[in-house]
């Protein structure tokens, strides 16, 4: 898998490999022991994403916190 940087690597992982678990074992009545997750790669946000991500964080805030920058 390749996760977006800044993500938790362990938390990513270990939510995977309890979904992957889950759905086999439901899925086939086994008993699963062991998931393995490689992660192969960490995508870095270009400037343009980052420009996007902070234009959507501005529109959500309240109207003051916009304006003062989310302080006070």
């Amino acid at each position: 898998m390749q996760l977006r940087f800044g993500v938790s690597i362990p938390e990513v992982g270990y939510q995977i490999q309890e979904h992957v678990k889950s759905s086999v074992e439901s899925m086939t009545g086994l008993r699963v022991n062991a998931v393995h997750v490689h992660v192969v790669g960490v995508a870095f946000q270009t400037e343009l994403e980052r420009a996007q991500d902070a234009d959507q964080i501005g529109a959500a805030l309240p109207r003051e916190e916009r304006s003062t920058g989310g302080i006070g």
